[in-house]
This record gives structure tokens, C-alpha cells and sequence, in this order.
């Protein structure tokens, strides 16, 4: 399962997701975790989707409401982003569709932990705590 998956590589960095299984529908997050940020932590939320058509995910896609998170990412896999023009697609159609007040970053599962990473580096490495 993708969710897992993402789940099991923030883990392997040192931090403490939390999933949100069996709630997943379009306004659910999946796994969100606390990244270091000087003497703070920032709340990150993922949504991890896997869809075929990447218009029909858009025109779906909803971020939840709760929790209130620093930085969001809507996850896609890499054999998805692999398809041409299908990253393309997906920004395009959400565009005008979601809440400029919870802006959200669409990225690959790699493009998560390349985030997560230069976070964590940022801090000096290291895991966080709760």
C-alpha cells in the first residue's frame, strides 16, 4: 500500500508519522509527521494518491481541514509522474480548484524525502520527537 510505504521511509529518517488508514477519501490526509524547525517543530501532512488520470484526481482532490499543518503535500508515485505529462496535468487542473489558504505542494514519493531531508539538514540531521 502506498500510504505504508511513505509511511515506512519518513520512519527510516528518524521522525514519527502518524497514519490516518481508513480515512482516506478526497478530503483525508494519510501520514503527517513533525519536522524540526529551530526550537519549534512545523506539522507536515501528506496525501498520498495514486490515480490513473491525473484530471479525475484533481477534480476530486480536497485537502482536509484538520489538522492544521505547516507544510502539505499532495504524494504521488513515481510510475505515475513517470507518465508524460501527467505532473503537468494534475497542476494544471488544480489550479483555481483548491483553497489558496491551505496551499499544498505536489511532488513524488522521492521529491517527499528529498524535502524531508534537506529539512532534517537544515537541523543538523536527527530525528524529532512529538
Amino acid at each position: 500500500m502506498f500510504e505504508l510505504r511513505v509511511c515506512e521511509k519518513v520512519r527510516a529518517l528518524g521522525l514519527e508519522p502518524e497514519l490516518w488508514l481508513g480515512t482516506d477519501q478526497p478530503d483525508a490526509l494519510d501520514v503527517s509527521f513533525r519536522v524540526p524547525r529551530g526550537k519549534r517543530s512545523e506539522l507536515w501532512g501528506t496525501d498520498e494518491k495514486d490515480w490513473a488520470s491525473p484530471v479525475l484526481l484533481a477534480r476530486s482532490f480536497r485537502w482536509p481541514i484538520e489538522p492544521e499543518c505547516d507544510r502539505r503535500f499532495l504524494v504521488v508515485p513515481e510510475h505515475r509522474a513517470q507518465v508524460p505529462g501527467y505532473l503537468t496535468d494534475l497542476r494544471t487542473e488544480l489550479t483555481g480548484r483548491t483553497d489558496p489558504a491551505r496551499p499544498f505542494k505536489v511532488v513524488t514519493e522521492k521529491q517527499l524525502l528529498t524535502e524531508i531531508r534537506r529539512a532534517l539538514a537544515r537541523q543538523g540531521g536527527g530525528s524529532c520527537a512529538r
